[in-house]
């Protein structure tokens, strides 16, 4: 039992650290195509976009506009406002957007072309904030095929890769909370009392990693360093690790118990 309590910490603090996307696009045309989740990029984020196997599939003629496809990032806060400048189809939507690179880039014509076999986008984002990822399609009837691998990360004090969003730590710690409770209700429903202690403890946690996190996005959404923002957080995040702490003893008790 206590084997198949580690195996599901295991599992659920294992699967938010990263934000390495590889999606696989094949003959869409969609006008608007969401290819990652929000992540929260820190002041000097880095994007690297790898993209291969690019076709479309429409006549020489509609194909031809190589700036009616391309890549670009949205505010999370933006995108009421994106979808309904999607609604006005007399215009592309790429020429609202800052856009990271199109079709028409001499690199990736290279790959069209196949004299390359892929080509990789290094970006650093300005501002930080929550953002999508988009991938956009004003050409008419003209469906899209292409493999692209994505990257998004911060770095850490010492400059390495991060892939973690801001706040992404707190938010595993969600997760966590929840996958334990669903372990702990299904499986030692005959110590109703300590459960509910469980419950209790891991609700409250809950509770304060959410504003944790919220915190964290305000922060980011001001243009905070992440040196300050994990200083100025320090405190909330030591208190949640000691709470968590106190609910592994509240669950080792449990096991104990059964």
């Amino acid at each position: 039992m206590r084997a198949s309590l580690l195996l599901l910490l295991a599992v659920a603090l294992g699967g938010a650290s990263a934000k390495i996307y590889h999606s696989v696009v094949v003959k869409d045309d969609r006008p608007l195509i969401l290819l990652t989740d929000a992540l929260g990029f820190a002041v000097g984020g880095k994007l690297d976009i790898t993209i291969r196997d690019i076709s479309l599939h429409g006549s020489k003629e509609k194909v031809s506009k190589w700036e009616n496809f391309g890549f670009f990032l949205s505010p999370v806060e933006a995108d009421m406002a994106l979808k309904q400048d999607l609604a006005d189809s007399s215009k592309c939507i790429l020429n609202d957007v800052n856009n990271l690179f199109m079709f028409k880039d001499s690199a990736v014509q290279k790959v069209i072309t196949e004299q390359l076999d892929e080509v990789t986008f290094h970006f650093v984002v300005q501002n930080g904030g929550l953002f999508y990822l988009y991938f956009a399609n004003c050409g008419p009837d003209t469906p899209v095929s292409f493999d692209s691998r994505i990257e998004m990360y911060n770095l850490d004090k010492y400059g390495r890769n991060e892939y973690m969003s801001v706040g992404d730590t707190s938010l595993d710690s969600v997760h966590w909370v929840k996958t334990l409770l669903a372990a702990v209700e299904s499986r030692f429903a005959r110590v109703a009392g300590q459960v509910r202690d469980v419950l209790e403890r891991s609700c409250g946690l809950q509770a304060r990693v959410a504003k944790l996190l919220a915190e964290r996005v305000e922060m980011v959404k001001k243009g905070a360093a992440v040196s300050e923002i994990n200083r100025k957080l320090a405190p909330s995040q030591e208190a949640i690790c000691a709470a968590r702490h106190e609910l592994e003893g509240a669950i080792s008790t449990v096991f104990g118990a059964y």
